[in-house]
């Protein structure tokens, strides 16, 4: 059981390397509305957490490395659309601690480079280390996680887990 669980939530978050739309406040508020989003199993809620395409273009330029991001966007939310449908199916969690050892910003400012892309725009890197309740099939796992989220253009995103 603790496998299945394991294996699902690392699915879920590892599918999410890319971008969407819906930003809020704070990492937080990202990682309570994810954990929302995954216990309701609303797959288009949880892809909406990850940043649109416009404000990652509008932050790095990747065309020196002919990288198309945008194109890598599409394709992570597409196969995390068809991966986690059926992963999240019966999943509840609860965000039980966040920020925990470990968890901290990186701020990255225009005229860097970033993953071999040109900053055009400085933004923000937030790391979380987060305890979880996992539930499923009526089995709970405290799970031990890190997060990522990143702040473009003012809003938080979730990026990875």
């Amino acid at each position: 059981m603790r496998l299945f669980v394991a294996t699902a939530i690392a699915t879920l978050l590892a599918l999410l390397t890319a971008c969407g739309g819906g930003g809020k406040d704070s990492p937080r508020a990202v990682a309570e509305a994810a954990v929302a989003a995954i216990s309701a199993g609303d797959v288009e809620g949880f892809v909406g957490l990850m940043p649109p395409a416009s404000a990652l273009n509008g932050s790095v330029d990747c065309s020196s490395i002919d990288k198309d991001l945008v194109a890598q966007l599409e394709r992570a939310k597409d196969k995390y659309r068809k991966r986690a449908a059926t992963k999240m199916r019966g999943i509840t969690m609860t965000l039980k601690a966040f920020d925990g050892d470990g968890s901290g910003d990186k701020s990255v400012t225009a005229g860097e480079t970033f993953e071999g892309c040109a900053v055009t725009k400085d933004f923000v890197l937030h790391r979380s280390r987060m305890l979880l309740d996992v539930t499923k099939d009526g089995e709970t796992e405290e799970k031990d996680d890190t997060w990522q989220f990143i702040r473009l253009d003012g809003a938080w995103y979730f990026v990875k887990m």
